[in-house]
């Protein structure tokens, strides 16, 4: 794997953070470690308007790579798989990049939360849709259970961490976003979930328990939780992101090209 300050293609990497199932305490004995990289752009990606992405997964690599410019606009979809870069268990950077992260992560994870619940909603239905489809990548345990267990794991989380969020604003929990991501050993909701995952729930069950969450959640649309997630969005936290990101950048290219 790649290190901070290396070069990639060319580019500068700013930012890695570890992210997936170790983040969340939801790791087994058989789970890869899974990065993130966001690297600076080069003056021609400026010039020419182009975003860097590269994606790898192989059975001894997992990682995507994205343009530093992207990462604003990530946290702002609220997608919990971008959100939780913020609170990596692993989380590095230069400039510092995951200080000023770490610093405002709370406010940037909330500052858009109507989109952070239809983003989880949205993610929920295609891990549905995941979990009775064969793939190539599914196959094994589509053949061993009848479903994939991974993704079935992943809906049942994925509404789990609106429920979390709302209990702990409701209950004036301190870090509520980082609560909602991490299971403690003690908890039963992560001996829930890694039971779904290792699969000891037949395929009868897991369909009935994906169908009440859908109808709780997509055709009743739970209105419990999604009060919770009707705040304004916050675009002046959003556009001061973005200009520190911007910052950033034309630092890097000062450094790289005029000195």
């Amino acid at each position: 794997m790649f290190e901070v300050g290396e070069q990639l293609n060319g580019r500068t990497i700013c930012l890695k953070a570890l992210v997936g199932s170790h983040n969340y305490n939801l790791n087994t004995p058989s789970s890869d470690k899974d990065y993130k990289y966001f690297v600076y752009p080069t003056l021609d990606d400026l010039y020419d308007a182009k975003m860097y992405h590269k994606e790898v997964v192989t059975e001894t690599e997992d990682y995507t790579v994205h343009d530093i410019r992207k990462l604003p606009m990530l946290i702002w979809k609220a997608n919990v798989n971008f959100l939780e870069i913020m609170y990596s268990k692993e989380l590095s950077a230069i400039d510092g990049i995951d200080e000023y992260l770490i610093e405002s992560r709370e406010a940037f994870s909330l500052m858009n939360m109507k989109q952070m619940y239809s983003a989880a909603l949205g993610m929920f239905m295609n891990k549905l849709n995941q979990t009775f489809k064969d793939s190539p990548g599914r196959h094994e345990s589509y053949e061993k259970y009848g479903y994939d267990t991974k993704s079935a794991c992943h809906a049942v989380r994925l509404l789990d961490f609106t429920e979390r969020i709302t209990n702990n604003l409701e209950n004036h929990v301190s870090d509520p976003v980082q609560k909602a991501f991490y299971y403690e050993d003690s908890d039963k909701g992560r001996d829930y979930l890694l039971a779904i995952k290792r699969g000891e729930y037949p395929k009868k069950e897991i369909q009935f328990i994906l169908d009440t969450l859908h109808e709780k959640f997509i055709v009743n649309e739970n209105t419990d939780v999604k009060k919770y997630f009707q705040k304004e969005a916050d675009h002046t936290l959003y556009e001061s992101f973005k200009a520190h990101i911007k910052k950033l950048v034309f630092s890097n290219i000062g450094r790289s090209y005029f000195m």
